[in-house]
């Protein structure tokens, strides 16, 4: 296995395949343009490191691609050549089309686009697969690897877009809202170390519960809110304020980007 680009999410998935022991250390070989971070990396997970992006490929049957989508166009020309039809590219790059992709590289390896985000860090990821070409011998093992950071999902890949706005880009809503959270004790009298404390603390609970119960989450809404209670007034102030309108508009934005960043 090669991995090319071990920022968060190629470290994340390395991290991962390591822990289930889906291959050794041996057999696993990294690569990055930051030869600072490439050998932190390597020397965490025991792992060989390569001299380069073509190197790094030579003898893998699988290619992770966890590069910059702003780099693709360089490390294209770098791998192009050197990949073979028998190999399995697994692509990260949010935004990039499987037939970009293939232009750029100029093969028929067979690319299988996955879209996990930060919490895989920690184990606990949302990852989707769209692999609409790939066998589903190799659908298994794409999953397979996915699996060892969160859950999965598969789909067809007209909607990673949108994916990337949901769960890519989600738990940067997910901290602004605790974030705003917080904000809002502040502006209500809490001391600012309290009212985060409050406001972290309540996001991490509360999505452990969802987490954990058979519920839906509005199962759950209602369950905490009293009629002409304190949760009602404040969930009022929400919908008056057109919290739900808001959201759709931020995926709408965050799916445009992404579609724009396909076509850059």
């Amino acid at each position: 296995m090669a991995v090319i680009g071990v920022g968060n999410m190629g470290e994340a998935l390395l991290g991962g395949v390591i822990r289930a022991g889906m291959t050794t250390r041996d057999r696993i070989v990294v690569s990055d343009a930051d030869p600072a971070r490439l050998e932190k990396v390597a020397e965490a997970f025991g792992v060989r490191q390569a001299r380069n992006n073509a190197a790094a490929i030579e003898d893998a049957q699988v290619v992770l691609l966890a590069v910059k989508p702003q780099n693709l166009h360089a490390v294209a020309e770098q791998i192009g050549d050197e990949l073979a039809e028998d190999q399995l590219l697994i692509s990260v790059l949010a935004g990039v089309p499987v037939s970009k992709l293939r232009t750029l590289l100029g093969v028929e390896t067979t690319i299988v686009r996955v879209m996990p985000n930060l919490p895989a860090l920690i184990g606990q990821g949302m990852s989707v697969i769209a692999g609409d070409s790939a066998e589903p011998s190799q659908i298994e093992l794409v999953k397979a690897i996915l699996e060892t950071v969160g859950e999965v999902a598969v789909l067809p890949e007209k909607h990673l877009d949108a994916v990337t706005a949901l769960s890519g880009s989600g738990p940067g809503y997910v901290y602004l809202f605790a974030e705003a959270l917080a904000e809002a004790g502040e502006a209500v009298g809490l001391p600012r170390e309290a009212a985060r404390q409050m406001a972290r603390r309540t996001f991490i609970g509360a999505c452990r519960l969802l987490e954990t119960s058979e519920q839906q989450p509005e199962e759950l809404r209602r369950r905490v809110t009293s009629p002409g209670g304190t949760t009602e007034a404040g969930l009022k102030a929400f919908e008056e304020l057109g919290l739900r309108d808001i959201f759709k508009a931020a995926l709408q934005r965050s799916t445009e980007r992404a579609t724009k960043l396909g076509k850059g």
